[in-house]
């Protein structure tokens, strides 16, 4: 099964996945889990998340759109995929990128 979750913060995704992953691996199955799209990720120490949150915004846009990238793959080649937030925080943080229009991702 490839699922996506989506919903706000603290809406149950990570919790919903860490059971769906606990019933995969009760028979085993395996799962690929990604839950490290929200800005600041945090699967990163807690140094790299300060670090992360002060970079210019067009280093994160590049960021986040090299992880959408990679994830189309992910969900591709593995079976029992559980993904959450993924595309959504895109749509999120798209406005926080800026407007410059010299800039190639605009």
């Amino acid at each position: 099964m490839r699922s996506i979750f989506v919903g706000i913060e603290y809406s149950g995704k990570t919790t919903l996945i860490n059971h769906l992953q606990r019933y995969y691996n009760h028979r085993n199955r395996s799962t690929h889990n990604d839950d490290h799209f929200t800005i600041p990720d945090a699967s990163l120490s807690p140094a790299s998340r300060l670090e992360y949150v002060g970079y210019p915004n067009d280093v994160k846009e590049r960021m986040q759109r090299m992880q959408l990238h990679y994830h189309i793959e992910v969900i591709k080649n593995y079976p029992n995929t559980l993904i959450s937030g993924w595309h959504i925080e895109e749509a999120v943080y798209t406005s926080m990128y800026g407007d410059d229009p010299e800039n190639p991702y605009y």
